[in-house]
């Protein structure tokens, strides 16, 4: 264990320190960046998932959220815990550009973070740049770039770090994600759609900042069905509905024909009742 008393001590304990931050923190970017199969970050930190479609979605944690609570298969999930414009320029930007992007709709899903640890005028700054310049390049290559409206945060979050967030610290935050949200719109060139996003319950958030599971899977399904065929199968569910709705058209035309069977075998009986009777009166 290390001592760190003494001003010398202190000074090597800081140091030390520093580096075992700046290390934790370069193992997350480059898990994010090679989608390295770690079960624990992949649980719950990072997603990169190829599912051959059209549409990637890219985001920070409530997409990584959104990828597990929904399964949607209909898109591509690249999405990364905790970052911002930063790791999005650093990281998927070039993993993009790389690609073939002739028909494919990307949807930018960034922003709660940037807000948070940068604010509103570097977020903007960075963005606006981004869908200005270095997206149009990406339009010319024949992709469409669209990006979404940033909900809020609500009070829970101030039971989970109470020490660091009041309500009225919540009441401001949301007031420059307004704020943000109307500068972004009046920014985006004619070719960038921004799509609209809120939430959808009483209780949207698990912690104040991630959505709740049945806000989640409502959120990013409106996303994606604005942009893929509703008739794709997604999460298995119209799979499992078409075997139910097979399986309850099979189980009615057994019903029927047992019934038609019974019905022709009450009429063949009832027929021999009345031959039998006319040869008894004969």
């Amino acid at each position: 264990m290390m001592d760190c008393t003494g001003k010398n001590r202190g000074k090597r304990c800081m140091r030390v320190l520093r580096r075992m931050a700046c290390l934790s923190l370069a193992v997350v970017l480059w898990v994010c960046a090679s989608g390295f199969d770690f079960p624990e970050y992949d649980n719950y930190m990072n997603v990169s998932i190829n599912n051959g479609s059209n549409i990637i979605l890219v985001g920070d944690s409530r997409t990584v959220n959104g990828s597990h609570d929904t399964g949607d298969t209909r898109v591509d999930w690249l999405a990364c815990a905790g970052t911002k414009y930063d790791v999005f320029e650093q990281v998927y930007m070039p993993m993009l550009d790389a690609s073939d992007l002739n028909g494919k709709t990307i949807v930018i899903l960034y922003g709660i973070n940037d807000l948070m640890q940068d604010g509103v005028d570097s977020a903007l700054l960075h963005w606006s740049n981004f869908y200005n310049r270095q997206a149009q390049g990406w339009i010319r290559r024949g992709a469409t770039i669209k990006t979404a409206t940033v909900p809020g945060i609500d009070y829970g979050i101030c039971f989970f770090y109470p020490s660091l967030i009041t309500e009225e610290a919540v009441d401001e935050f949301n007031e420059k994600v307004d704020r943000y949200n109307s500068e972004l719109r009046a920014a985006l060139p004619d070719n960038v759609e921004l799509i609209p996003v809120h939430t959808f319950t009483e209780n949207p958030y698990v912690d104040g900042l991630h959505y709740s599971k049945q806000d989640s899977i409502l959120i990013y399904t409106s996303i994606i069905d604005r942009l893929a065929p509703k008739s794709s199968v997604k999460n298995g569910s119209s799979s499992r509905r078409t075997q139910s709705s097979s399986r309850k058209n099979t189980s009615s035309r057994r019903t029927q024909s047992s019934s038609r069977k019974q019905s022709s075998s009450r009429r063949s009986s009832s027929s021999r009742k009345t031959q039998s009777s006319s040869r008894k009166g004969q």
